[in-house]
């Protein structure tokens, strides 16, 4: 899959498109991960919520948003920040 954004910068909205250009997840994230995709079946993303969290390649999450900050998984780990984005703690999570 492949990660379109719909719209401006500012207003649009990002979802993932299948070889045919078929929306396989419809648009609806306001920020992707820093690879513009899935790494470890996990993508990392931003919603109404304005906190970062993980779906799957379904579009279903499987972290719920609650990140100030995240990454990409990488060997099963992802780095995330918790707290105030100024002041907050950096740390690492895996899929569970």
């Amino acid at each position: 899959m492949a990660a379109v954004r719909v719209g401006n910068a500012e207003t649009g909205k990002t979802g993932f498109i299948d070889k045919s250009g078929a929306f396989v997840i419809n648009p609806r994230f306001d920020k992707i991960g820093l690879f513009g995709g899935f790494r470890e079946g996990l993508a990392a993303v931003v919603g109404d919520t304005g906190q970062w969290g993980y779906i799957d390649k379904a579009g279903n999450y499987v972290i719920k948003p609650q990140f100030v900050w995240a990454l990409d998984f990488h060997e099963g780990l992802a780095r995330v920040q918790v707290g105030d984005a100024r002041t907050g703690k950096f740390g690492f999570i895996d899929r569970n």
